[in-house]
This record gives structure tokens, C-alpha cells and sequence, in this order.
């Protein structure tokens, strides 16, 4: 699985913390992230939330990661 990480307005770090992996995101930058999910099955979700102080709606930066 790869994932392709960029920002638009400021540093952001993403954790993904069931799988132990952190991205970050740098404005003018695409970071390129490739891993592998071990006995994941297809309809699997992993909260993906920010860890890097990034402004006043930091605190609600969550999101998913869906498995195809």
C-alpha cells in the first residue's frame, strides 16, 4: 500500500496509530509512504488523526484509512 502525503498550508504529522506509522505533511512537498497491513481484511478502517500542533482546528483533524 502506498500513500502520498502533501499540505497546503502548514506542517501536519498524521498517526495512524493501530498500524505504528506516522506521516507528515510539508507544504510543497509530497512525502511518499509505502507499508504493508498484515492479515488486514478489505473493509478494515484505522483512525488516522494529527499529532503536530497545526492551528485552531488541530484538535478535530481525525480521519480514516479504508483497506480496498
Amino acid at each position: 500500500m502506498q500513500i502520498n502525503v502533501t499540505s497546503s498550508d502548514v506542517i501536519h504529522s498524521f498517526n495512524i496509530p493501530a498500524l505504528g506509522l506516522r506521516i507528515d505533511a510539508i507544504p510543497g512537498r509530497i512525502n511518499e509512504f509505502q507499508f504493508t497491513v498484515p492479515n488486514a481484511a478489505a473493509g478494515t478502517e484505522f483512525l488516522i488523526q494529527c499529532t503536530e500542533f497545526c492551528g485552531t482546528y488541530h484538535g478535530t483533524m481525525r480521519s480514516f484509512l479504508v483497506l480496498t
